[in-house]
């Protein structure tokens, strides 16, 4: 997924639940992924914060040079007003992204807490998790191994995904 598509849906996210199914097993499945991702996304944004950063300064400089007078006494209004209006745009821009950071670090907070839950699982379920989603041996496969139908073993990836809601959910609401 493109940095900035995952910058896009960071917006506005409510993290108080582990999600769905689909969301965990992404995460578990994904980890390596989302790690690298996290790096490019901050790389990312610092990026845009340093040059904006750099444009603002530059327009201060620019804007202190247009607010004196010209040689005839009369201010040049126009031009230091467009400078400020930049500066203005520039400094608001820089304030979204640092909020952008805050988001990101509370997805980032919302992923590592999922990665604690499925690591606090009882070793059956972490291992049912851990051989069909990281490792992604097939359901059969896995099935076959431990001597298990394919509707324990989905039974199992469902009372796991469950445990990691219910105890994402109790760290989420101690850590209020």
């Amino acid at each position: 997924m493109e940095t900035k598509e995952i910058r896009r849906k960071l917006l506005y996210k409510d993290y108080s639940s582990a999600g769905d199914d689909e969301h965990i097993q992404y995460v578990i499945s994904n980890r390596e992924l989302i790690r690298s991702q996290f790096l490019s996304l901050y790389d990312d944004i610092y990026a845009d914060i340093e040059t904006n950063d750099e444009i603002l300064q530059r327009l201060a400089l620019r804007s202190v040079s247009y607010s004196s007078v010209n040689s005839q006494g009369v201010q040049i209004d126009g031009i230091y007003r467009l400078i400020e209006q930049k500066k203005n745009e520039k400094h608001r821009q820089i304030m979204e992204l640092y909020d952008e950071v805050g988001r990101l670090e509370a997805y980032e907070e919302h992923v590592n807490l999922i990665w604690r839950c499925q690591r606090q699982l009882p070793e059956e379920l972490r291992e049912v998790l851990d051989s069909l989603l990281i490792k992604k041996v097939s359901w059969k496969k896995f099935a076959r191994s431990h001597q298990y139908s394919e509707s324990t073993v989905s039974r199992l990836r469902k009372k796991a995904f469950s445990q990691i809601r219910s105890h994402y959910e109790e760290l989420y609401q101690r850590a209020l």
